[in-house]
């Protein structure tokens, strides 16, 4: 059960609450730090065992138009999510899967080369997780974060011979991946596609990668929220992913009474 309320002021920066969710909307959410707390390790996380039945319940109240788009690849975000199953995009939209469809479509394997080197290069350090997404390589220094500005170098090193890669910073993580893989463009995809076509998007993210959704969100329409503390683009804040949870709970609870009237 969730332990804690829903904020009731205008909480860190002035953003307020986001409203519920209504029925002409179309709903996309980030895993890690948004749905479910952070963890040392990718591999650490905890999910709660009702995740998929509220995820499916809002996939009913909004006509299926609800997708994750996550940095973990997509096959990992079925296996966390597990049965539930739908849209998304995986690995910063370097991974697609359209509605309707259980392929999934992605960017070429580019980081291999990257991956073998930093394993290598940190093979005897502790703390350090080389993560392999196929398209993309992370870069994991949550258990020494001491050690980022050497872990960064290493990444920056290590992709000068992959071209068509960039860098992009996240919560004691650094991670390679195509230049042309973004969330926003992944919700913008998305979007041109039912069921979510038509409706008002509505992203909540946890990390500076989700800036470029939350500002896609905004220019279609809808909005962004983000969760926890930091500066960002998004309209509205949630302080930790349990509050997500209670507001996700609290717009089907709203929704469905709309159906009962």
């Amino acid at each position: 059960m969730l332990q804690t309320e829903l904020p009731t002021g205008h909480e860190q920066r002035e953003l307020p609450v986001p409203p519920l969710l209504t029925r002409d909307q179309a709903l996309f959410l980030d895993v890690d730090g948004c749905l479910i707390e952070l963890a040392p390790t990718p591999t650490e996380v905890v999910v709660p065992p009702w995740l998929a039945g509220l995820l499916t319940d809002l996939g009913e109240a909004l006509d299926q138009a609800v997708a994750v788009i996550s940095g973990r690849s997509l096959d990992v975000v079925d296996s966390l999510l597990a049965p539930w199953h739908a849209a998304g995009a995986g690995v910063h939209g370097a991974e697609l899967r359209l509605p309707g469809s259980h392929r999934i479509d992605a960017a070429p394997r580019g980081a291999a080369r990257i991956v073998e080197r930093l394993r290598r290069q940190f093979i005897d350090v502790p703390g350090v997780l080389i993560e392999d997404k196929g398209a993309a390589v992370a870069i994991h220094f949550a258990r020494c974060p001491e050690r980022e500005a050497e872990c960064e170098a290493a990444l920056a090193d290590a992709m000068r011979a992959v071209p068509g890669m960039r860098m992009q910073a996240g919560r004691l993580v650094r991670e390679a991946l195509p230049a042309t893989a973004d969330k926003g463009s992944a919700l913008r995809t998305l979007m041109e596609h039912p069921p979510f076509a038509g409706r008002v998007p509505v992203f909540a993210g946890d990390d500076r990668t989700d800036e470029a959704a939350f500002a896609e969100a905004e220019k279609q329409r809808g909005f962004g929220v983000k969760v926890g503390a930091g500066s960002t683009a998004a309209l509205y804040r949630l302080g930790t992913p349990n509050q997500v949870l209670l507001w996700l709970q609290a717009s089907l609870a709203s929704m469905r009474g709309e159906n009962d009237e």
